[in-house]
């Protein structure tokens, strides 16, 4: 007989998975983070090139003022009045900027997701600056960016939080789920433990085959003998032998009892049905069985 999963395992297998993701998902999260600012900044040092390119152009007819260049979306370029920079690659995201000065140095602000790289005019090497555009190209704080990296960032530790508490809030359940089945599966246990230590020893005292809707008497040894009733209807074909439903009855219930029956179903083999047990004398039960599977019935003593 096929057995599925326990509600434990699953939790089990939950936490496990839970665990793996808790570890791993950082360390690829880094990854990718570490690719993005890599590009990011080989981005950078291609547009600096690029405006060292243009300066070497134009220095022969004199640049008599500095150029800025922003992203034109409509143009499809970086752009100083109509003055274009030739770059390769895609266009940067809007704030990026180019400031090429009339001596020659190149201060860029490089906007990419939330990824800014940022080089003063000042300064020989870019530097990463992942959700920060803060500094300006003469190597100043700007106010107006610094005011909405400081509403940036909140929102996002916002985010952070409400993360956290629904998080909690899945681990608190989860706990909840835990404990309950383990209270479950310790009570199941208490319960057969008593129930096996009760039985005792079981003695066969009546079997006989059986026919689907039909009650049939089975003659037993003397039930007063016996603490306990223990009822089982089989299926005894060859490659399906096993057990479909047992029932276990003290004696003094059975013998004041009318009928005593159960259900049973085994959904992965789509079988399903009742088993009766009728109390007839302290030497014959009356039984019956109503699936198409059952063959045989078994009757133990239980002192």
């Amino acid at each position: 007989m096929k057995k599925g999963f326990t509600l434990i395992e699953l939790l089990a297998v939950i936490v496990i998975l839970a665990i793996v993701a808790i570890i791993s998902v950082p360390l690829i999260i880094n990854v990718i983070n570490d690719a993005k600012k890599s590009a990011a900044e080989d981005s950078a040092y291609g547009l600096i090139e690029s405006a060292n390119l243009f300066y070497a152009k134009e220095i022969s007819d004199g640049l008599t003022d500095d150029l800025l260049f922003i992203p034109d979306t409509t143009k499809k370029g970086m752009y100083s009045g109509e003055n274009k920079l030739s770059y390769k690659g895609s266009l940067p995201d809007v704030g990026s900027q180019i400031l090429l000065k009339t001596d020659g140095t190149v201060g860029i602000k490089l906007i990419s997701g939330d990824i800014c790289i940022v080089k003063p005019t000042t300064d020989t090497k870019v530097t990463v600056l992942k959700s920060d555009c803060t500094t300006a190209l003469d190597g100043s704080v700007d106010p107006e960016l610094a005011s909405g990296e400081i509403t940036l960032l909140k929102n996002q530790l916002a985010t952070l939080q409400t993360q956290v508490d629904l998080n909690n809030q899945t681990i608190s359940t989860l706990q909840t789920q835990l404990d309950t089945s383990n209270q479950t599966n310790t009570t199941a246990i208490a319960n057969l433990t008593t129930a096996l230590n009760s039985k005792g020893e079981s003695v066969k005292i009546g079997t006989s085959s059986v026919t689907t809707g039909v009650y049939k008497v089975i003659t037993v040894s003397n039930l007063s003998d016996y603490d306990s009733i223990y009822i089982v209807n089989r299926r005894t074909a060859v490659g399906y032998e096993y057990s479909l439903q047992q029932l276990s009855i003290p004696y003094s219930v059975f013998k004041s009892s009318i009928t005593y029956s159960a259900n049973f179903a085994f959904y992965s083999r789509g079988e399903y049905g009742n088993l009766e047990a009728i109390y007839v004398s302290d030497t014959s039960i009356k039984v019956r069985v109503s699936d198409t599977y059952s063959d045989t019935v078994d009757i133990y003593g239980i002192k």
